[in-house]
């Protein structure tokens, strides 16, 4: 039997995860043209705290760190908006910042990045245009729910990955 100083936070812990999967789950079985998923991947960014800083979608400096729980949708991207592409030598889903939009491609670069490149807005290939991230669930919230996520899809390394994603870190 656990304490009640253990078992209640991680009784609200379990809680707050299952809230946000289940929303995970409701937002991608019944609006197919939204996507709800978690940003693993690496940041530029000179965050310090990546479980539980929040940086809005408009912050130029670091809008999107690892730990991120994102929903995007395959609406036309604007110059400013943070756009969601498909880069398999990248790793897979890569979210950054749209500097430049015409009618066949979308170019991004990340908010501290120093590499830029294009995606085709419909698919072709390893490399492609995926949707504009249009909202994103604080860090503080998502965080139970990205373990759990990560446990449940195969990757009981999750924390790490998140972990070694802000490259401050390693500074």
């Amino acid at each position: 039997m656990l304490p009640d100083w253990i078992r209640g936070p991680s009784e609200l812990l379990l809680a707050t995860a299952a809230v946000v999967l289940a929303a995970m789950f409701v937002i991608n079985l019944l609006f197919p043209p939204a996507w709800f998923s978690i940003s693993l991947g690496y940041s530029m960014c000179s965050e310090r705290y990546p479980y539980m800083d929040f940086t809005s979608l408009r912050e130029t400096r670091c809008s999107v760190i690892p730990g991120d729980a994102l929903i995007f949708t395959r609406v036309s991207p604007r110059v400013g908006d943070i756009a969601c592409v498909f880069d398999r030598p990248r790793g897979g889903i890569i979210c950054h910042r749209v500097y430049e939009v015409n009618a066949t491609h979308v170019c991004i670069v990340g908010d501290a990045a120093r590499w830029r490149d294009c995606y085709p807005l419909e698919p072709v290939g390893d490399k492609y245009y995926v949707g504009k991230v249009v909202a994103k669930v604080p860090r503080a919230v998502s965080m139970p729910a990205v373990i759990v996520w990560g446990i449940l899809h195969g990757n009981p390394k999750v924390v790490r990955l998140i972990d070694m994603g802000s490259y401050s870190l390693a500074r």
